[in-house]
This record gives C-alpha cells, sequence and structure tokens, in this order.
C-alpha cells in the first residue's frame, strides 16, 4: 500500500458513506464493521467515535479523528462524521468574519507567492445573521482547495490568483461569498462529480464541498461551481448564495 492517508466518512449507524484517498470503493453503504481489510485499530476508534457522536459538541459541523499508520508503507486514517446542522446564527459583520478566517490562508499564499485578496462590494449590509462559524469554514474549505490546486509561484514565474468577492444582490435578497481562481480548472469528468457519487467508482469528488454544500443549504442559500480547462477562460469558481432576511 502506499504511504497515505485514507479517508473514510461514517454516519451515525457505522456505515461508509463516501471514501477518499485510496480506501476502497466496496467499503461505501457498508457497515465498517463489515468492511474488508479495516486494521483492528482503526475499528476500535470507529465504534468509539461513533459511540461519540451521540454527546453534544458545541458548534460542531464535522467530527475527526486521525489514526497514524501501522507500519511503513501502510496508510493513515481520517475517519470524519457528519452531524446534523444546527445553526447559531447572530448579527455578524460577514467582511470580518470572512478575512479573520482567511488570515492564515493568506501567510500561506504570500509563501507560495500565490496572489490571494479580498474585495467587497460598496453595498455589502453592515451586518447580517448568519452562523459565523459554520460560514467561516465554508469560506476557508473553498480558499484552502484552491491554494492546493494553482500554481505556485517562483522568481521568474508569478502563481496564480485567487480572489474572494463579498457581493450583494439586492433584487434577490442575497449576499454572495464568490472564491475564483485562475489555476488549470477542473476536467468535466471531475467536476460533473463534484457533488453527486459517480456511478461507475461509488465516490464523489469533493467531500469537503458536499459538507460546504450542506451547510449554506442549512441557511437556505446554494452553491454554484463553475470551472474550465480551455486556454484564454481557465480557472475555477465557486459561489455561495445567503439569503437576507426580508
Amino acid at each position: 500500500m502506499d504511504d497515505t492517508d485514507w479517508l473514510v466518512m461514517l454516519g451515525g449507524d457505522g456505515v461508509v458513506t463516501a471514501v477518499e484517498g485510496g480506501a476502497p470503493v466496496a467499503w461505501v453503504r457498508r457497515r465498517i464493521d463489515d468492511c474488508a481489510g479495516v486494521p483492528a485499530a482503526v475499528l476500535v476508534a470507529a465504534r468509539a467515535f461513533i459511540r461519540g457522536l451521540s454527546r453534544p459538541f458545541a458548534g460542531s459541523v464535522v467530527r475527526r479523528t486521525r489514526l497514524p499508520p501501522d507500519g511503513p508503507g501502510l496508510p493513515s486514517f481520517t475517519l470524519i462524521a457528519v452531524e446534523a446542522i444546527p445553526l447559531r446564527p447572530v448579527e455578524v459583520s460577514i467582511e470580518a468574519v470572512v478575512r479573520r478566517a482567511l488570515q492564515p490562508l493568506m501567510v500561506q499564499a504570500d509563501a507560495a507567492q500565490v496572489s490571494l485578496r479580498v474585495e467587497v462590494a460598496d453595498e455589502l449590509p453592515q451586518r447580517i445573521s448568519i452562523d459565523g462559524d459554520k460560514i467561516a469554514w465554508a469560506a476557508t474549505v473553498l480558499v484552502g482547495n484552491a491554494l492546493r490546486h494553482v500554481r505556485r509561484g517562483t522568481v521568474t514565474l508569478p502563481g496564480c490568483q485567487i480572489v474572494v468577492r463579498l457581493a450583494h444582490k439586492a433584487a434577490q435578497g442575497m449576499i454572495s461569498i464568490h472564491v475564483e481562481d485562475d489555476g488549470d480548472g477542473m476536467p468535466p469528468g471531475v467536476r460533473r462529480w463534484l457533488l453527486e457519487e459517480d456511478p461507475d467508482t461509488g465516490l464523489a469528488a469533493g467531500i469537503a464541498l458536499r459538507l460546504v454544500h450542506d451547510v449554506v443549504a442549512a441557511h437556505g442559500g446554494g452553491m454554484v461551481i463553475k470551472s474550465s480547462t480551455e486556454l484564454g477562460d481557465r480557472g475555477t469558481s465557486v459561489t455561495l448564495w445567503l439569503p437576507l432576511p426580508s
């Protein structure tokens, strides 16, 4: 086996709902106890992990635990579980929430010589009622994904650009968080199955994006993903839409 990290998403009933990183697709839709090849230590951790889902954990969208490899050449395991998404909306400045959340990623982008900037529309409401922690997490997922996939800069060749735009669509009663990069873009075969399972593999290409979608949907909003590999129109954009109280 490769020395990689196998990601396994679990439901509260112990059923594997998704895998990434090399974990067998055959595990999906089976109880983890019934999956062939799961190390004993992972099974023990998974059982304890599932039992813990019934206990309160303030502000949690995702629970995660990681187990190191059992030996050289063996994979590590990351177990994650998505709980119900209770919202705790409060009046916040969406600009402040996003800028604060992206500070660590700004440092990473600077070190990689990637341009990362935040643009804020003049008409953006000063304060809105959202679950700021969850929206902050969603924004970091989008920008973190972009940072992982765009070209890093060098002394002679600048890196790609990532732009985060905060806008207000008054006619639709919405605000938007738009994350755009000018990287290589995603091939159609990847784009098609970002949020849905590919029937040939049983996998969705982006577990984290599915969670972002669920967080935004819990707010009554939506998500739009666009990507192109075509020269002259290359790059990826993800827009989160959040409704404003009427």
